[in-house]
């Protein structure tokens, strides 16, 4: 389980982000609307922990890496040295709405 698969595990959505002077390059980012960044990061934390993973310091790692960004109401999350994995069903809903502007 990657960290992207962890924050979702976790109960958060995950979408792609370029941060700034990331230029262009997209990398995985959380918006926490709802939630303070903290406790955002206490949750992904927790549910690692819940599930007594191997690759925790790696988890740590990439975590202390995080920077933020001021979205209007709330703030995103994002991992620079970490992709964002996109699964099918969002490249088949992008595909459909490619065709349908078509």
């Amino acid at each position: 389980m990657n960290l992207q698969q962890l924050i979702e595990e976790a109960g958060y959505e995950t979408r792609s982000y370029s941060g700034r002077g990331m230029y262009g390059k997209e990398c995985l980012g959380v918006c926490t609307e709802n939630v303070n960044v903290i406790a955002f990061i206490y949750d992904i934390m927790e549910t690692s922990f819940d599930q007594d993973r191997a690759d925790l310091e790696e988890d740590i790692m990439q975590i202390r890496e995080a920077k933020t960004d001021s979205m209007g109401k709330g703030m995103i999350v994002y991992f620079p040295n970490v992709p964002y994995n996109k699964d099918e069903d969002e490249d088949e809903e992008e595909d459909e709405e490619e065709e349908s502007v078509e």
